[in-house]
């Protein structure tokens, strides 16, 4: 019976570990505010979240969410994204504004 609960503990701590977002190559700008907004066009909210929120893993969390938003926003073409919120070691999710600006 241990060595079952052994077994099972380390698999579901490598699912976590394991769980890892890439981003996508990109040149989208990560800005606070677009000086000249009316060059650019707004692509809509995109958001990313990850379930890792346990303490050494809560980093690993964060930056598998902010690659979730990063990849959406490759997705539409931005060229410009403006966080609303940036992911924490409570929360874990972002929320950003993307532009396509010339």
């Amino acid at each position: 019976m241990k060595k079952f609960m052994v077994v099972t503990s380390g698999v579901f701590f490598g699912m976590l570990v394991g769980c890892a977002t890439p981003m996508k190559a990109n040149s989208i700008s990560e800005v606070d505010e677009i000086k000249n907004i009316d060059k650019c066009n707004s692509l809509g909210v995109v958001t990313g979240a990850d379930a890792i929120m346990v303490g050494l893993l809560a980093s690993k969390g964060s930056a598998n969410a902010k690659a979730k938003a990063m990849n959406q926003a490759v997705d539409l073409g931005a060229t410009h994204i403006i966080w609303s919120q940036r992911g924490t070691s409570i929360t874990n999710e972002w929320y950003g504004k993307t532009y396509k600006c010339n």
